[in-house]
């Protein structure tokens, strides 16, 4: 099946319009489909730094777990049955 597209309708000044006219003309692209770029662009780069903070916050989590030992232990109870 075709990738369906929505229509939206956005309005630039002068100096928006002129930038993403400029990038298209180098390009040799249509403007829409420099506006798909830069949002998907700038779509990566926001959940790129999501995904890196979530780690962050879980690396600095302090949390304590018993020992190996411990744990094995916990499981093969688990499986006696």
């Amino acid at each position: 099946m075709p990738d369906r597209k929505k229509r939206i309708e956005i309005r630039l000044n002068e100096g928006e319009f002129k930038k993403v006219e400029d990038l298209a003309r180098i390009k040799g692209r249509p403007i829409a489909q420099i506006l798909r770029e830069a949002l998907d662009t700038l779509y990566e780069k926001v959940s790129a730094q999501e995904r890196k903070k979530a780690v962050e916050d879980l690396a600095a989590l302090s949390v304590k777990l018993p020992s190996w030992e411990k744990i094995e232990e916990e499981i093969e109870g688990l499986h006696e049955d």
